[in-house]
């Protein structure tokens, strides 16, 4: 990435916006020489999610504004439905109050907090223990007995119970 560019489509952006850097700074949660630094092209490692949460103030395209060839506006959604009005209550009853409570959290963080935020959300759905995939855990293992002495005749019986599908179903 190539900062000076970077630096120099941020400053364009914001100005046909009529954006401040305070405005951008107050929107993603940095400081205002942060929003300067990275427009005079200082910051020498420029974050990612810093960039993507500029990119969401100035509602401009993220790629565009990392210095590659494409469109700086995002293309408008496509979509007829119609949303209706959601509250935290309509939420609780239809999804339960996890969600409400997750929904709230999540529209106390600013810009830069919210794509964290989504990005862990995603991060977990990739996880096996944190997805319906696995609502019928089975046991991977056992600790062994220490109150008596095991036989080899009581681990053989174990292991015809662990190996007996008609036992599982």
């Amino acid at each position: 990435m190539d900062n000076q560019k970077i630096g120099a489509r941020i400053k364009y952006a914001r100005e046909i916006r009529n954006k401040t850097l305070l405005d951008i700074a107050d929107d993603i949660g940095v400081a205002k020489s942060t929003i300067q630094r990275y427009e005079n092209g200082l910051i020498n490692k420029p974050k990612l999610p810093v960039l993507q949460a500029i990119a969401a103030s100035l509602k401009v395209n993220p790629s565009w504004l990392t210095g590659l060839d494409v469109p700086m506006e995002l293309p408008e959604p496509q979509s007829n439905i119609n949303i209706p009005n959601i509250t935290y209550e309509s939420i609780s009853l239809s999804f339960g109050k996890n969600a409400s409570t997750l929904l709230k959290y999540y529209n106390e963080l600013n810009s830069l907090g919210k794509n964290e935020a989504l990005k862990r959300v995603k991060e977990l759905s990739y996880i096996s223990i944190y997805t319906e995939e696995n609502e019928h855990l089975t046991l991977n293992a056992a600790h062994e007995r220490t109150d008596i002495e095991v036989t080899d005749e009581m681990k053989k019986h174990d292991d015809d119970i662990m190996m007996n599908d008609e036992f599982w179903n």
